[in-house]
């Protein structure tokens, strides 16, 4: 319902503009609503740390990104994340790692069937050239009782 409502205030706003003479300059808030995923009481977290080569561009580490956001569509996933580490100061950052890969599965199952998905062996064949050195992964369970 809300959707429509603001579909409606849409052509309602372009209808207006469409017959003013001259156009106004205007600035528009709009509304956006995320829903965060529905996690299961247990869920098992698949996080991967990735290591590009130095001598790598901008566009081939774009592409790198890419890849990695190809992984989203993928049915497994409860939940998927890719950063880029942030340079925050810490001395305790691990600098080895460029990239990570956030990843959540309803149990280890779905994180078996994904990890012969041909997509994401795909992607893994396609980023291999860039990786400085083999990922390195961390799987962990996630239950209620653990999480506060």
């Amino acid at each position: 319902m809300r959707i429509l409502n603001y579909l409606s205030m849409g052509i309602l706003l372009f209808v207006f503009a469409c017959q003013s003479p001259k156009a106004k300059e205007t600035t528009e808030t709009v509304e956006v609503e995320v829903k965060e995923p529905e996690l299961p009481e247990s869920y098992l977290m698949h996080d991967v740390y990735l290591n590009l080569v130095d001598s790598m561009t901008a566009d081939v580490r774009q592409m790198v990104l890419d890849q990695l956001h190809r992984l989203e569509s993928l049915p497994e996933p409860i939940w998927l994340h890719v950063g880029e580490r942030a340079n925050t100061g810490d001395p305790r950052l691990d600098a080895n790692y460029d990239l990570a890969l956030h990843v959540v599965f309803a149990n280890e199952e779905a994180l078996k069937t994904y990890s012969v998905n041909t997509t994401h062996l795909e992607v893994r064949e396609n980023i291999k050239a860039f990786l400085a050195a083999p990922p390195v992964v961390y799987d962990y369970l996630v239950s209620e009782g653990s999480k506060h």
